[in-house]
C-alpha cells in the first residue's frame, strides 16, 4: 500500500534560510534565484521513501556549456529502523570534476 507525495518549489536563497547544510555549502551555487523542484514520497507509515529534486545546471555552474541542462538528484530510502554506518569515502576515489 502506498503513501502520499509532497511536491513543491524553493529557490536557492529560500533554501539557504532553512537549511544549515545548504547555507554552509557556498559556493556550491551561483544564482540565488534558481528554483529547485522537489518531490517527497512517503510510505503509508509516513516515512520518507524517496526524494527527487532538480534544478538548472546554470544555477550551480556559471558557464555557458551548462545552459539548458538540468541537475537531478534521486534518493531512495529503505530499511528504516536498521542501523547503518556512513563513512567518508577514500579521497582517491572521489573527484570534483563535473565531467562533460
Amino acid at each position: 500500500m502506498g503513501g502520499s507525495t509532497i511536491t513543491g518549489k524553493i529557490t536557492f536563497k529560500e533554501l539557504e534560510k532553512v537549511s544549515r547544510w545548504f547555507d554552509a555549502s557556498i559556493p556550491l551555487r551561483m544564482h540565488d534565484d534558481t528554483k529547485v523542484t522537489y518531490t517527497l514520497s512517503l510510505t503509508s507509515a509516513g516515512l520518507v521513501s524517496r526524494v527527487r529534486s532538480s534544478y538548472a545546471a546554470t544555477g550551480v555552474f556559471d558557464k555557458s556549456g551548462f545552459d539548458g541542462k538540468t541537475i537531478t538528484i534521486d534518493s531512495r530510502f529503505t530499511g528504516w529502523s536498521v542501523k547503518v554506518s556512513i563513512r567518508t569515502p577514500d579521497p582517491e576515489t572521489v573527484t570534483t570534476d563535473a565531467g562533460s
